[in-house]
């Protein structure tokens, strides 16, 4: 299953030099919705209770659009500190021969 197309897909993502607020909400949008729609196709998805109907991939079709529909807010926050303290404060957390 292919997510569904809209027209500003090939619209230019900067403008004048500056990213935009709404197309980072479009683009995250996208890419969320893209990865469910590999997780369906995949068989990875599992649905409960009310979600159930979402199984049917007609259903899935219609409940990925409403999701299009709706504008997302994505909130980043400014990077703190320089690149050297993000990288420092990353490898806290993903060093596998981390000690506690």
């Amino acid at each position: 299953m292919e997510p569904p197309t809209f027209p500003e897909k090939n619209r230019p993502l900067y403008v004048d030099a500056q990213v935009r607020e709404v197309d980072v909400s479009r683009v995250y949008r996208g890419k969320f919705v893209a990865g469910l729609c590999r997780l369906f196709a995949r068989d990875q998805l599992r649905f409960f209770g009310e979600c159930m109907p979402l199984q049917n991939e007609k259903r899935f079709a219609i409940f990925l659009r409403t999701l299009y529909r709706q504008d997302w807010v994505v909130y980043a926050k400014p990077a703190f500190g320089s690149p050297e303290h993000v990288l420092h404060y990353l490898a806290r957390y993903l060093n596998p021969f981390r000690t506690a």
